[in-house]
């Protein structure tokens, strides 16, 4: 998340920021620990599953899968951006993959984001005459953050205000 945003305190129990100016962008760049760990190690391996905390989205997780929420009271969510395949090999992560509204920030608004991939190691490879065996373990991963942005009073008055086209019936 960049943007001119300065920490408030908590409100309703989400961290709550303050934004100067602007508008606020949000990249993901994903952990380097599991992106091309040797077998042993917990490492990214491409999920086929098209479910994410029991909500269904509408692609593949593949190589992991960013979901951006929003909500104006906190506790209904409306998906806004299901971004799939966060660390494949042809992934920019120099490119934003969401800005917000002035209007969402005039108003206040919750934001949701969930990173989902899934990962595996192997342990416990043994060699016993011509066999070769291990242990397989996955893990599906799911790490979500919510906060409030909204607007500082300043840049308020600072907003163009839009124009009305007003036409009298009658005339």
């Amino acid at each position: 998340m960049s943007g001119d945003l300065k920490v408030l305190s908590e409100t309703n129990g989400f961290s709550s920021y303050e934004v100067s100016s602007g508008l606020v962008t949000f990249s993901y760049f994903p952990n380097g620990t599991v992106i091309g760990a040797s077998d042993t190690d917990w490492h990214l391996i491409e999920d086929s599953a098209s479910e994410v905390n029991g909500e269904k989205i509408d692609q593949k997780i593949r190589n992991g899968v960013v979901i951006l929420q929003t909500s104006i009271d906190g506790t209904n969510w409306i998906t806004e951006l299901v971004k799939g395949n966060i660390a494949g090999s042809e992934t920019d992560y120099s490119e934003n993959f969401y800005e917000t509204a002035e209007i969402q920030l005039v108003n206040g608004c919750y934001y949701r984001v969930i990173v989902a991939y899934e990962v595996e190691r192997n342990s416990m490879i043994s060699n016993t005459c011509l066999l070769k065996s291990a242990i397989v373990r996955k893990r599906n991963l799911s790490k979500y953050t919510s906060f409030i942005l909204k607007i500082h009073p300043r840049q308020l008055l600072q907003l163009e205000p839009i124009p009305i086209q007003r036409k009298l019936l009658g005339t």
